[in-house]
């Protein structure tokens, strides 16, 4: 990632020459995922179940998938705070994104 950041910032069209993994589907959700950093409903730190400090939680008006979900972590070697993952959930999954501690709101 160190060596692509210049490119990834010079990047003004969609991905660039990156491929999108999945056929896509994580990806169309990428302004959900910058919305929940954004603007959090929720944030909670050190949920046992996640690979990352914090999980932020956004909530919609949407069905199947009302949670927009955001694990960040942290890589203190190099002084940075990053999303990991960022994915749609459904209600009945949201429970063990809620835990640990909350810190927001």
């Amino acid at each position: 990632m160190r060596d692509e950041k210049k490119r990834i910032l010079e990047t003004t069209d969609g991905f660039g020459d990156f491929l999108v993994g999945q056929n896509g589907s994580r990806a169309r959700h990428l302004p959900a995922v910058y919305e929940t950093l954004s603007a959090p409903d929720e944030v909670w730190e050190d949920n046992p179940k996640a690979k990352a400090r914090w999980v932020y939680v956004k909530e919609y008006d949407s069905l199947p998938y009302p949670f927009s979900v955001v694990l960040v972590a942290e890589r203190p070697e190099e002084s940075l705070i990053v999303p990991k993952t960022g994915f749609h959930g459904r209600k009945t999954d949201i429970k063990k994104w809620r835990t640990g501690r909350k810190i927001y709101p």
